[in-house]
This record gives structure tokens, C-alpha cells and sequence, in this order.
């Protein structure tokens, strides 16, 4: 019977060949690509795993809000199934080339827990240093040495004490691996403005013992969730103690600023005796100066009525002066003008005496006057009485004038009388010239 089936089996085989060799390679390629699938997952779990542990990835993450001080990190230390705890301070700020700045999460540096890896250079080691993720310097095109600007503010005050550092490394952070993951700035503790964060942090990392446990076994999350229990049950103890810590610190700086604003008080009282003994020192010389002061003024102001009367005494003078000298101008001015008329006078004379001395030269007038050479000499002093009228008459009387004004009508009445016998002669020898 047995033997009956097995052959009509392989007879249907053979009837549907292909039908049966398609089952046959499915069912391989199911089994193939399951055993690949198992294979790959184990691989990357296995990948992960190392990777996590050899950069100390941290298990769990503690934040909080009032922080997290040293103290607190060694009772975090000594809590079962801790291997290590780690503080850091995480802020977000932002980072740059002037203007062109990037938003992007700023982070202290740690030295056991979420170790970066380095792809070139070194971590930061001070205030004017910082290290770059290696997708970031990419994308902006950065490199070791660049300068760039981070800014960053807490509780609205600037949370650094420098905004111009120096990209001294290069690295893949094994917090941020994640695609299109925040870009995280490693920068040194030293850059953080102490006067604000006072030596505590606001995250801790959280490293459990190490154990056979795979990364992602289930015994792993086992003994993660509760080690997680452990580290919540201190949380009412924590959130205690870091208040008490902020409210010593407060009062801390209470006492310090006390301490400064008593120091400052004493200081300004100091100044304030120091300074009123001083004022009331210039103010006994000020007065001595005022006093001394009012003498010499007063002595000024008698100088200044005595100047004043001076003055108005020269002023006096001065305007006399300014009449005498005015006269004395329109004077010299009449005197040029009369020393004028006088040459000019003179030199009319002059040339009718000339001419009349050229005139009797004549020998007409040799022997007896005859009735020719009368009228010749009759002629020629109508001639010389009329220059004499035209020309020398005016003169003659503003030189008298500016001279004598008192005397202008007795020298008026002198000529007319002289023109008069002039006249009535030389009418006199023309009456009788029938004689010659």
C-alpha cells in the first residue's frame, strides 16, 4: 500500500513538475530570507551593542530642573548596580560665522560616560575652544582652526564667559547618531559663566555594571527598568537636597553680597568723612579766597570808576581835539586854497606887467604921443581891465575873504574904485585925444 502511494506520488510530481519545483523554491527563499533577516538583526544588535560599550553610552539619563550638584553625583555612585555616574550641562544656544548663525545644543564635555568619537583633532580644553559634529562642519563647510561665535543664555543672562572660540576637533557623538538628530557643540566647563550654573549641572549620565547582558536582551531592560527603580526611589531625597543645596547657596551669596555692600558702606562712609573734612577745608579757603577776593574787587571797582572817569575825561579831549582838528583841517584847506589864488594872482600880475613892459617897448611911443599911439595905449588898457575883471578880481577877493573876512567890502569898494579911475582916465584921453 505503502509502496502504491509513493509511486502515484512521484507520478504527480511528475505531472505538475513546475507547480511542485515553484513550492520548492519559495519555500527556500522564505527559509533564506528568514535565516538572512535573523542573521542581519543579530549582526546589528551585535554592531550596536559593541559600539555603545565602547564609547561607555550612557543607560539611563537623570535631568533636572534645580540641578544636580557634586554630592549628589557621589550618592548617585553608591546606589546597587551603578557602575559610574557622570554630571554635564546641557544648553541650547547657537553658533556661527557673524551673522549666519545656526540654532544647536551646546554640551560639557565628560571623561567616562558618552565618550565622542574623534574624526579629527581633540576635544576642547578650555574657555576659547569648542569640538564640532562631523555632519555639522560638512554642511557649513568649517574645519580644525575656524573661529565661529557661540552665544547661549540662561535665566536671561549670558551663560558664557566668551562668544569667540577656536574649532580645536571633529567627532561623531554616540548621543546623536540619530539621522537629522540636533547638532551637539562640545564645549569645556571653563566657558560656562560659574556665577550662574555654581558648580552644578543640570543632566547625569547614568553608566549600570557591566554585564554578559546584550545591549538588547530582554535581562538587559530588566535590569536597566529596575535600577531605574532604584534611582527614582532617591528622587523625594535628591529634589530635597538640592534645594537645601540652592537655599545654601543663596544664602551664600546673601552673606557674600552682605559682606561686600557692609565692606562697600564702610568704604563709602570713609569717602563721606574724608570728604566732608576735605569740603570743609576748601571751604574755609574758599571763604578766604571770597574775602581776599571781595578786597581785590572792591579796590578793581574804585580803579574801574577812577578808569571810567579817566576815560570819559580823554574822551573830552578827544573830542576837542577832533574839533581843533577839524579847524585846523578846513583851515589848512582854505590857507592852500588862498596860497593858491596867490601864486595864481602873481602870476597874472606878473604877465600883465610883462606885457605891458613888452607893449611900451613899442617905438610908437618914442618922442610925443601922438593920436595913434593914445588909442594903441587906450586899447590895450581896456584889454588889461578886462583880464583884470575876468580873471584876477575874483581871486583877489576870495583871498581877502579867507584872510579878512571883515575886510571883503572895504577891498570890493578899493577895486571898483581903482576900475572907476581907470575908466574915467581912458575916457578922459579919449575926450582929448583930438589934442595930440
Amino acid at each position: 500500500m505503502k509502496k502504491v502511494q509513493t509511486i502515484d506520488a512521484f507520478r504527480g510530481i511528475q505531472k505538475r513538475f513546475v507547480s511542485f519545483l515553484s513550492i520548492v523554491i519559495i519555500v527556500f527563499i522564505g527559509a533564506g530570507s528568514y535565516l538572512l533577516t535573523s542573521s542581519l538583526s543579530q549582526g546589528l544588535r551585535k554592531t550596536g551593542d559593541e559600539y555603545f560599550r565602547q564609547h561607555n553610552y550612557m543607560d539611563l539619563q537623570m535631568i533636572s530642573s534645580l540641578g544636580i550638584n557634586d554630592q549628589q553625583i557621589i550618592e548617585l555612585s553608591k546606589v546597587d548596580g551603578v557602575e559610574a555616574v557622570e554630571g554635564t550641562v546641557q544648553l541650547d544656544g547657537k553658533i556661527g560665522l557673524s551673522k549666519d548663525m545656526s540654532n544647536v545644543i551646546l554640551l560639557t564635555t565628560t571623561k567616562k560616560i558618552n565618550l565622542p568619537e574623534m574624526i579629527e583633532g581633540r576635544l576642547p580644553t578650555n574657555n576659547t575652544e569648542c569640538a564640532i559634529p562631523y555632519d555639522f562642519s560638512v554642511s557649513r563647510n568649517l574645519k580644525i582652526n575656524d573661529m565661529v561665535k557661540i552665544s547661549s543664555s540662561f535665566n536671561d543672562e549670558p551663560a558664557l564667559i566668551n562668544n569667540d572660540v577656536k574649532i580645536v576637533g571633529i567627532y561623531n557623538h554616540p548621543n546623536y547618531i540619530r539621522k537629522n538628530a540636533a547638532y551637539a557643540i562640545l564645549i569645556d566647563r571653563s566657558l560656562l559663566n560659574e556665577d550662574l550654573f555654581n558648580n552644578i549641572y543640570n543632566r547625569a549620565y547614568v553608566l549600570q555594571k557591566q554585564n554578559d547582558n546584550n545591549t538588547y536582551s530582554d535581562s538587559y531592560f530588566e535590569t536597566q527598568s529596575q535600577l531605574k527603580d532604584r534611582l527614582y526611589s532617591m528622587k523625594t531625597s535628591l529634589e530635597g537636597s538640592s534645594i537645601e543645596h540652592a537655599r545654601q547657596l543663596g544664602n551664600k551669596k546673601i552673606d557674600e553680597k552682605q559682606k561686600e555692600a557692609y565692606i562697600q558702606l564702610d568704604d563709602a562712609q570713609r569717602q563721606i568723612d574724608e570728604g566732608k573734612a576735605q569740603l570743609e577745608k576748601e571751604l574755609a579757603n574758599a571763604l578766604a579766597k571770597i574775602n581776599s577776593g571781595q578786597a581785590q574787587l572792591d579796590e578793581s571797582y574804585n580803579q574801574l570808576i577812577s578808569s571810567k572817569q579817566q576815560i570819559e575825561y580823554n574822551e573830552s579831549l578827544l573830542r576837542q581835539s577832533e574839533i581843533q582838528y577839524n579847524t585846523t583841517t578846513k583851515r589848512l584847506e582854505k590857507y592852500h586854497l588862498t596860497a593858491e589864488n596867490l601864486i595864481f594872482i602873481s602870476e597874472q600880475l606878473l604877465k600883465i606887467l610883462n606885457d605891458l613892459d613888452e607893449f611900451m617897448d613899442n617905438p610908437i611911443f618914442d618922442g610925443q604921443f601922438t593920436r595913434e599911439s593914445a588909442q594903441l595905449l587906450i586899447d590895450k588898457l581896456n584889454s588889461l581891465i578886462d583880464y583884470i575883471d575876468e580873471n584876477i578880481e575874483s581871486k583877489i577877493i576870495e583871498v581877502i575873504e579867507s584872510l579878512y573876512p571883515e575886510a571883503k567890502e572895504v577891498v570890493e569898494e578899493f577895486i571898483n574904485d581903482l576900475n572907476k579911475d581907470a575908466k574915467d582916465l581912458i575916457a578922459y584921453h579919449e575926450e582929448n585925444m583930438d589934442d595930440f
